[in-house]
């Protein structure tokens, strides 16, 4: 039975929730609805996918970054990107650039500086070497006090990763 993978996106702390609706009741649904096709959904959720335990610091975020743009390749064109309160890990520079250019991000797109899921984000759906599709971004705005973990130190990184998803 063919596959139909689609990636999704998001920092980890803050939609475990969410993460398992798409991998559960979300995905057994599309998968009736495209069994008639001989086909099946499969939802990338690399929370639990990227084995680093025997890597330093540096090598795991580079894993983890060379394994999430493979992974957002083989699912285009179908992204699925969710957005809160949070930022991400932000990878070594020159690490990111690396991994970005072995993913065939062009050498003129700015990677350095940005958490793996901005990386995720632009790679996957809104940078121009993006393919067309049918990229889905979900923005969530918490009404109220934002539960612990849920929240990036810095906020500012977080207001600016919004104010790009907006446009």
């Amino acid at each position: 039975m063919a596959a139909i993978p689609v990636f999704v996106s998001s920092t980890f702390r803050d939609f475990h929730g969410e993460r398992d609706l798409l991998v559960g009741p979300v995905r057994e649904r599309l998968d009736e609805l495209v069994a008639d096709l001989g086909c099946r959904v499969e939802m990338i959720d690399l929370r639990w996918g990227v084995d680093t335990t025997e890597d330093g610091e540096d090598e795991a975020q580079r894993r983890v970054l060379d394994v999430c743009l493979d992974q957002i390749n083989r699912a285009r064109p179908l992204f699925l990107g969710l957005a809160g309160e949070r930022y991400g890990t932000v990878p070594d520079a020159a690490h990111a650039r690396f991994v970005a250019g072995e993913a065939g991000v062009p050498t003129d797109q700015v990677v350095e500086g940005r958490s793996i899921t901005e990386l995720e984000f632009g790679h996957g759906a809104l940078w121009d070497s993006a393919p067309p599709g049918d990229h889905v971004i979900l923005v969530r705005t918490i009404a109220g006090a934002v539960p612990t973990g849920w929240a990036d130190a810095n906020p500012d990184k977080v207001s600016r990763f919004r104010a790009w998803l907006g446009e």
